[in-house]
């Protein structure tokens, strides 16, 4: 969110038809930017600011004493902190800086899931890391 300390820059670039040598995608770059919804996004830890955090009352939660983002010392990473309800998922994902590169889960229904409107399910997390599940039947 942008304010006075900080903003969000977005550099963007659009598919032409006309070059018919260009990758045929949009692409919308935010350096280390996770995204889970319109209220929960964030800067993204680095795997290795959870190799050298303090791990603490499970494995998935690690206190982050040096990362390579000073602002993030002293923050928690968790990846369950990144679960939603699934009637709120409709995108989330990460974009990253080095590579440049970043992936989006869009899920346009929800007849893929089980459990119902309010089941949570993980979305994405440091590594960097989307997930989805689907479930069919046979």
């Amino acid at each position: 969110m942008d304010s006075e300390n900080q903003a969000e820059i977005s550099f963007k670039s659009t598919w032409n038809t006309s070059e018919s040598d260009e990758l045929p995608l949009n692409s919308d770059i935010r350096f280390h930017y996770m995204a889970v919804s319109d209220e929960r996004q964030r800067v993204m830890p680095m795997p290795e600011d959870r190799e050298t955090g303090k791990v603490l009352g499970y494995k998935e939660a690690v206190l982050l004493t040096n990362p390579t983002n000073p602002d993030l010392k002293g923050e928690v990473d968790d990846k369950y902190f990144y679960a939603n309800d699934n009637k709120e998922d409709r995108i989330h994902g990460w974009v990253g800086a080095n590579p440049p590169v970043g992936f989006w889960m869009i899920i346009t229904c929800d007849e893929f899931r089980t459990g119902g409107p309010y089941k949570q399910d993980l979305t994405s997390h440091v590594g960097p890391t989307v997930l989805s599940v689907s479930v069919g039947i046979n």
